[in-house]
């Protein structure tokens, strides 16, 4: 991941805290994967010791503008995913912690970008839960929300001014459907704090895990199926 060139990781997943039949351990391997990815250069958020470090923001300054990133996870999960004042875990993604995650960030930061992971899997149409909480994303003051979750690409839409890629699909997985594979970059552009709009990359992989841009045949379905799913939102 880091010599392909990620900088920065949300860790605010359902899976994050995985340990198969060693239930005990959980803890201790979320911190290994966040200490893994620290040691190559990979910036986490949306987890940590308590609550309060999974809410903090991170800042990355590019051309001497702040943007900062803050990450939240859906309620549909394990509820010992979820930090608490006293636990380790992931930012849940409700409304109280979208307020404080976001004000932080606004405190820190020229530009706020949202990583919520949410969403039914397999769905490229949004649902209620993910409007809701794009609503509460923009009315706390984020400027740009980009998530994920679902496996397929979803729609794009404006809420009250404010851009937000429901889903870009799956750069990399392990799992074998064709749309799995499949999914898009999101290159977003920024006129120092103003932004200046987007391009989607499609690209596809291997069962093996090879990254390409995808074939015309396959971009145009996943293009058309995010024009589709935000045209529903209407």
């Amino acid at each position: 991941l880091s010599r392909a060139g990620f900088d920065v990781m949300s860790v605010a997943t359902n899976h994050i805290k995985d340990c198969g039949r060693m239930k005990g351990w959980c803890n201790e391997t979320f911190f290994d994967t966040l200490g893994n990815l620290e040691r190559v250069g990979i910036h986490t958020l949306g987890g940590g010791e308590d609550l309060q470090a999974a809410l903090q923001p991170l800042v990355i300054t590019l051309n001497g503008v702040r943007f900062g990133f803050v990450a939240l996870g859906d309620s549909k999960m394990d509820e010992s995913v979820f930090a608490t004042e006293t636990n380790p875990g992931i930012a849940r993604l409700d409304a109280a912690n979208i307020r404080a995650a976001v004000d932080a960030a606004r405190q820190v930061s020229d530009v706020v970008i949202a990583l919520p992971h949410w969403g039914s899997e397999e769905n490229f149409v949004p649902n209620w839960n993910q409007r809701t909480q794009a609503q509460q994303l923009a009315a706390a003051g984020a400027d740009l929300v980009v998530g994920n979750h679902t496996h397929v690409v979803q729609a794009i839409q404006e809420v009250d001014g404010v851009p937000v890629f429901y889903g870009l699909g799956n750069f990399v997985f392990d799992q074998w459907y064709t749309d799995h594979r499949q999914g898009v970059i999101l290159l977003v552009k920024f006129r120092g704090t103003e932004y200046a709009g987007y391009e989607l990359i499609p690209v596809q992989h291997t069962q093996e895990g090879r990254v390409s841009l995808a074939a015309p045949d396959v971009a145009e379905q996943l293009l058309e199926n995010i024009r589709k799913a935000g045209e529903a939102l209407r």
